[in-house]
């Protein structure tokens, strides 16, 4: 089993914008264990990316190594891949195989700082994220609440208050400890993905009204895999955010105007 892993899922809807996964690819390299491939890359590919893709991207990338991924074992709603339900049971075909992984998509940029370096976030899985499994990232500006379907909350033991007390963390970067910790908060995931009114319930609507989003008042969109984990994380360990978060510098993300997978 290898210590350490960082990987990426994508589609062909990421080729649209071609450009904008190549610049986030090549940043990779500004970080010196990916570089010198020391931590692998593996990326995952859906179906419908082409041979001609791949070598595209593989020229752009080099250090990527690529995989191709399937939702064909599970239900056929997992085909819409904009409902985000084929995340999590992806992350857990891969788990097994690393100590640590380092889930980023296809939005995420990676830059070398003083001061900091990725084997120093793997090690803060060893340390102090290791009794939750699990160390998010990135917040959002805004708090979980407004940003999550109210059909949810029959999945999970979680309440409004919570959900207004808590920015919504970022689901598109985060490291996951192949520890009994790790496995209960991906296999809950999971379970939402596979119950039709989990994750994607009927009516849920990505594009947001920012101001109402803002007041924090009532649901006015929903983001789907990222709503599931943060109320999977509230109902483990409370609103102590800090159980399970904490950014870095190293980090950017640039917001893709199609499909992030």
């Amino acid at each position: 089993m290898s210590v350490k892993q960082c990987w990426f899922a994508f589609s062909n809807a990421h080729f649209v914008l071609h450009l904008n996964l190549s610049l986030s690819c090549r940043t990779y390299t500004n970080i010196p264990e990916l570089r010198n491939r020391s931590i692998p890359i593996i990326g995952l590919y859906a179906p419908d990316v082409t041979e001609a893709d791949l070598e595209n991207y593989h020229k752009n990338c080099p250090i990527v190594q690529l995989r191709p991924f399937t939702v064909s074992a599970y239900p056929n709603y997992f085909a819409d891949l904009k409902n985000y339900r084929f995340k999590f049971p992806t992350v857990a075909s891969v788990l097994p195989e690393f100590t640590t992984i380092f889930y980023v998509d296809a939005s995420i940029r990676l830059y070398s700082i003083k001061g900091e370096t990725l084997t120093d976030l793997f090690k803060s899985m060893e340390t102090e994220f290791a009794p939750t499994g699990i160390r998010m990232l990135y917040q959002s500006w805004h708090r979980n609440f407004p940003a999550t379907h109210p059909d949810m909350y029959a999945f999970f033991n979680v309440t409004e208050k919570q959900m207004k007390d808590t920015a919504q963390a970022a689901s598109g970067l985060y490291f996951l400890n192949n520890s009994p910790q790790g496995w209960a908060i991906i296999n809950k995931l999971i379970q939402c993905a596979l119950e039709p009114k989990c994750m994607a319930p009927k009516g849920a609507k990505v594009e947001c009204d920012y101001p109402m989003l803002r007041k924090n008042e009532k649901a006015v969109c929903h983001r789907f895999d990222q709503s599931a984990l943060n109320m999977r994380l509230i109902e483990v360990y409370g609103t102590n955010v800090s159980l399970y978060y904490r950014g870095s510098d190293m980090i950017q993300i640039f917001q893709l105007t199609e499909c992030s997978l």
